[in-house]
């Protein structure tokens, strides 16, 4: 696949980050737990401890109820029985001493005793009111420690609730840190995998376009070369040419004695364009590839001339004319 390098089990390809199975599985765990958030709380001792608290806060003022006291009441009627008994004692007796007659007096001694008796039920009243009111501290203190055994019960229970929640979110936070983690090394592998492929591209291209330098480069010397090589073929045929007409001035123009008539010399040639030379000139300039080979005119005169390469150039080899050139 185009654009696609693998590298730690990653894949980078045009399309981007592809999460690894292990990051999958990751995501998968955390998922998982989310899904077990517990529910919210349900208690179990609210409808009871609003019902006890109700009847605390609803709860009257101590009033003691003197006959509503059952305890009073059974005083009551044990000291009337008592006092009535003691009031007939105390006539019977008042009558014995007036020879069974009644009288004031034992009417008087007889409700004296009675109301002895009813006295001392008076004096029970004050006991009897602290017993009241000790009862109804008591009764408020039982509705106390009945909402503090309900208050007790529910806080256990929402404390057991809030362990399985605080167990939960350690669960949460501990499958999110490996996501997290396994996230972050996973990307960081896909990164540095990006890295390394672009990495690579861009060293690949630096080396196609430092082939292609050196190539331009290569064409550029090789074609130097060629014109510092023309240049130098162009100032040697300068230099032949130069050196050729100087050797043809010399020859035929500095030399005084010589006659321009054909067939005036023995054992001579003549070049067209180049003038008369003797035996060994042409058998030198024959030998070096300067001339061609010699005819004899009708006037018995031997012919010949420059061949058209040497014209152009300097010769290939060594001769008697590139000696006195040199």
């Amino acid at each position: 696949m185009a654009n696609e390098k693998k590298k730690n089990g990653l894949t980078v390809t045009a399309s981007g980050y592809k999460p690894s199975a292990s990051v999958q599985a990751a995501q998968s765990r955390l998922n998982e737990v989310q899904g077990q958030r517990p529910a919210a709380y349900q208690s179990k001792y609210s409808q009871q401890m609003d019902d006890m608290f109700s009847r605390i806060q609803n709860r009257k003022p101590f009033q003691y109820d003197l006959n509503g006291d059952m305890l009073y009441r059974q005083y009551r009627d044990q000291y009337q029985n008592l006092g009535r008994q003691a009031m007939m004692d105390t006539m019977g007796q008042a009558a014995g001493l007036t020879g069974g007659y009644g009288s004031t007096y034992g009417q008087n001694v007889g409700q004296q005793a009675y109301q002895g008796y009813l006295q001392q039920l008076n004096d029970k009243i004050p006991q009897l009111y602290s017993l009241a009111l000790d009862r109804y501290n008591s009764e408020g203190d039982d509705l106390y420690r009945q909402y503090g055994l309900l208050s007790d019960r529910e806080a256990t229970d929402y404390g057991r609730y809030r362990d399985t929640v605080g167990d939960w979110r350690d669960d949460l936070g501990f499958a999110y840190q490996m996501f997290g983690d396994e996230r972050s090394f996973d990307y960081g592998g896909y990164r540095d995998a990006v890295d390394d492929y672009w990495r690579q591209k861009n060293f690949d291209y630096q080396v196609s376009r430092d082939q292609v330098a050196d190539s331009q480069w290569e064409r550029s010397f090789a074609a130097q070369q060629a014109a510092r090589a023309a240049a130098q073929r162009a100032a040697e045929q300068k230099d032949w040419e130069a050196a050729y007409q100087d050797l043809l001035d010399k020859q035929f123009f500095g030399n005084e004695n010589y006659e321009r008539v054909s067939g005036t010399k023995q054992n001579t040639y003549e070049v067209e364009g180049f003038g008369t030379i003797s035996q060994k000139e042409y058998d030198d300039m024959l030998a070096a590839g300067l001339i061609d080979e010699a005819t004899v005119d009708r006037y018995g005169v031997m012919r010949t001339r420059m061949r058209k390469e040497s014209q152009n150039g300097l010769p290939t080899t060594g001769g008697y004319l590139w000696s006195l050139i040199r």
